[in-house]
């Protein structure tokens, strides 16, 4: 977030730093898939974190601890998807395919492999600011959440996050 300060004819008189800040919640873990061979996840500590910066470009972080049972060698993926909170604004879509699911909701993941049955891992992921396709001079209720799948059965979701709702401002809203 940032304060600005304005004189009563609407002129910015001065203006704060830029502040970051993050949303977390405690995530849902998915059923017990021992029996068909995918193993067990638990999801917990998901957060949002604006103001990111990664390699010069700024945007939303997120991360997550995951703990798996019973996934050695399998590969897993932690895919975050972004929604509107509200049908009030404008639709988040993917323009450039960058950051999308098949399905086209604005998306970003990233892909691991537990290398003992019993594995821990801090995993973050990261999507610019202007992949998320946001109109100028608006402000969006925007909410995120985490589905963790992987081989060897890859339509069986391990685990899924609540919603971690924020709110983003474009510009002078």
């Amino acid at each position: 977030y940032q304060v600005t300060l304005i004189d009563s004819s609407g002129n910015q008189m001065a203006a704060s730093e830029t502040v970051g800040f993050f949303v977390e919640v405690e995530g849902k873990s998915g059923a017990d898939n021992s029996n068909n061979g995918n193993g067990t996840v638990e999801l917990s500590n998901v957060q949002v974190v604006q103001d990111v910066q990664v390699k010069g470009v700024d945007g939303i972080g997120i991360s997550m601890d995951i703990d798996v049972t019973d996934r050695a060698g399998q590969e897993t993926f932690a895919l975050v998807f972004f929604h509107q909170d509200s049908s009030r604004e404008p639709a988040l879509k993917d323009f450039n395919d960058e950051y999308a699911t098949v399905g086209g909701d604005v998306a970003t993941w990233t892909s691991f492999v537990p290398e003992t049955d019993n594995d821990s891992w801090e995993v973050k992921v990261f999507i610019p600011n202007d992949e998320l396709h946001l109109a100028d001079d608006t402000r969006y209720s925007l909410k995120a959440a985490v589905v963790v799948y992987g081989e060897p059965d890859w339509d069986v979701d391990l685990a899924v996050s609540d919603w971690v709702r924020f709110r983003v401002d474009t510009g002078n809203w």
